[in-house]
């Protein structure tokens, strides 16, 4: 705030008091100036309450900002207690934290050595130990007599699912069936017989010799045409 003074002086020019009704006559000032004038000397002093001060406010040593204001807020399971101290001229600040369980570890654990166990989230406040363990069924000691179906396909196409196969000798197919319980399972072999019947023999594969023919089937049934050889099948008989 500028301010002007009028300074007098006598005829060697050192200060002398100013003529009665000259000089300062009064002064004002705006806050958090104040002034004062004691006879012709002026007075001045800044009220420090009036001066808005501004904090420092950091986070591990680093400068978040500078402001006049600094906001408290509550987080998670934190109350705050706020009380201005005029006496004191502070402002106390308690911070009070909740009470939060911290799990344990549990002594014990859920045996899950039956099947058809349904699950579930549980809410025991204990956590389980990293070499827990909920135990396994026994070992069966009798025999696994337990009969699972078996899909039964022809060419990839499925003929049925039952619990049982079973095999029928057809036509110059004999079936040898042995139960095997030593190795828990059953052989099956499988043997084809020749058909019956008389025919020609000594023949070539894609040949049918003209004597060969005559003799088995007799000269009646024995066609020799330019083409070739042509049999022909007047009957049939067992």
């Amino acid at each position: 705030m500028p301010i002007r003074v009028a300074v007098w002086a006598d005829q060697s020019g050192r200060p002398a008091p100013a003529p009665i009704g000259t000089g300062i006559t009064g002064v004002s000032a705006t806050s958090p100036l104040v002034l004062s004038l004691v006879g012709t000397v002026l007075h001045g002093s800044v009220d420090l309450g009036a001066v808005p001060a501004k904090t420092r406010v950091e986070k591990g040593g680093v400068l978040v900002g500078v402001r006049q204001t600094l906001n408290l807020i509550e987080g998670d399971n934190v109350t705050l207690g706020v009380v201005d101290d005029g006496p004191g001229d502070q402002v106390d600040v308690t911070v009070n934290a909740a009470d939060v369980a911290v799990p344990v570890a549990g002594d014990t654990v859920e045996s899950e050595t039956s099947y058809g166990g349904s699950p579930a989230a549980g809410s025991a406040d204990e956590f389980s130990r990293a070499d827990h363990t909920h135990g396994t069924p026994p070992l069966p000691t009798a025999d696994l007599d337990a009969n699972a179906r078996v899909e039964v396909k022809k060419g990839g196409v499925s003929v049925g699912t039952r619990r049982g196969i079973n095999l029928k000798e057809g036509a110059n197919i004999t079936l040898t069936v042995t139960d095997d319980a030593g190795d828990e399972e059953v052989e099956v072999e499988i043997a084809a017989t020749g058909g019956g019947g008389g025919g020609i023999s000594g023949l070539t594969p894609g040949r049918l010799p003209v004597a060969t023919a005559a003799d088995a089937l007799g000269d009646s049934r024995v066609v020799q045409t330019a083409t070739g050889l042509q049999v022909r099948v007047d009957e049939v008989s067992d």
